[in-house]
């Protein structure tokens, strides 16, 4: 079931990152004919829409999976993605401290030993690193999430990770020369377009999935 707090987390969170975003995108605007301030506004404004990507999905994310973890079911009872990329690696660890006379006497026993297995913290996606391409649908399928259903934003996530990178570590934006800095900046309108699309995507299918309870096998 969804919880208050979690709707609340996806709201908040989309609501004054929205307002912030459309605020970058009047500064980038202003910028227009002053190459040296289009530059430095370019690259504000490419950092602060990876910034509230990467925040806003690791939040959404880490308050789905507190959603999990106090829903009180067993952990055998999650489907096999959230099982898999959230407690396969705790069980691999608890069997590796066992004796063969402990693992035979616990396999035993008839029960499910992955539900034996404390939940993880929420540093496992607060801290994971970068929002790529890899780690977006680590953390959206962690939580049960089809990462089918994200395909459409790939290359969105790959770009604007890759125009991230060059600007946290100083490198010198390569402009299109056939293009005026209006079109430039209409780019990159479009990138944060559908990025934003992809934040309020996440929204709407974590709502769904756990209003209706899907994190379990049915």
């Amino acid at each position: 079931m969804l919880s208050s707090q979690l709707l609340s987390t996806i709201e908040d969170e989309l609501r004054w990152r929205e307002a912030e975003l459309a605020l970058a995108k009047i500064q980038l605007q202003r910028s227009l004919g002053d190459a040296p301030l289009f530059r430095f506004s370019y690259r504000c404004f490419v950092a602060m829409t990876y910034a509230h990507f990467e925040a806003y999905t690791k939040r959404i994310v880490a308050q789905s999976m507190q959603d999990i973890f106090d829903a009180g079911h067993p952990w055998s009872k999650c489907l096999a993605s959230i099982r898999t990329n959230l407690f396969a690696s705790g069980l691999r660890q608890s069997m590796s401290k066992l004796s063969n006379a402990d693992l035979a006497e616990r396999g035993s026993l008839g029960g499910c030993l992955i539900d034996d297995v404390p939940a993880p913290s929420l540093t496992i996606i607060l801290e994971c690193g970068n929002m790529n391409v890899a780690n977006f649908f680590w953390a959206i399928e962690s939580i049960g999430l089809e990462g089918a259903k994200f395909a459409f934003a790939r290359s969105d996530i790959g770009k604007l990770t890759s125009l991230r990178h060059d600007c946290a570590h100083g490198e010198a934006l390569m402009f299109d020369s056939t293009k005026t800095e209006a079109q430039l900046a209409s780019d990159m309108y479009s990138l944060q377009s559908r990025i934003l699309t992809l934040m309020r995507t996440l929204a709407v299918e974590v709502v769904d999935f756990f209003t209706a309870t899907a994190f379990l096998v049915k």
